[in-house]
């Protein structure tokens, strides 16, 4: 069961993800079929065909299709959340997935996805809250995506930052 915790930079554990990233991550994909670190508030944007709260335990679930995430930020829910993506990517039951993390580059987790494309963005993300608050962030973000199309995330995800892909030599 997942374990609530607190964002470190405001004690509130929702930070809503703001629409253009949303929008991007569903022109890659073509769909958001699964968002499974949610709740009703964030899918007022987000709009996936199935999401799971946090009283709904997305990580006791089976993924497929297309997942959009935005996984709490606290240890160990992100490791749990980021390793639970890759297994159902690489079992093949997602077909695609965009993951939005914070930019701690010094992580295993974060790590483990550099083998994906992934863009760093430029600036620090303005999420929102459920009273509409825009909520400022003490690092900047990235967002990595798994799947073949890999063209169109760099291409629609370079107006947010610089696009990395891991050099294959």
């Amino acid at each position: 069961r997942l374990v609530s915790s607190h964002h470190v930079s405001d004690d509130t554990y929702e930070w809503f993800t703001p629409k253009e990233y949303i929008e991007a991550a569903r022109d890659v994909m073509g769909s958001i079929d699964i968002d499974p670190a949610s709740c009703d508030t964030a899918q007022e944007v987000v709009k996936a065909k199935k999401y799971y709260t946090i009283e709904t335990d997305g990580l006791s679930e089976v993924w497929s299709g297309n997942v959009w995430i935005n996984p709490p930020y606290s240890l160990p829910e992100i490791e749990l959340f980021i390793k639970k993506v890759k297994n159902e990517y690489e079992s093949g039951s997602v077909k695609q997935a965009v993951i939005l993390t914070n930019n701690s580059s010094d992580t295993r987790w974060f790590q483990s996805l550099g083998i994906y494309p992934f863009c760093l963005t430029l600036g620090r993300l303005k999420f929102w809250n459920s009273e509409g608050k825009t909520l400022l962030t003490r690092q900047g973000q990235a967002i990595f995506y798994l799947g073949d199309n890999k063209d169109k995330f760099s291409d629609v995800f370079s107006k947010f930052g610089l696009v990395v892909k891991k050099y294959d030599h």
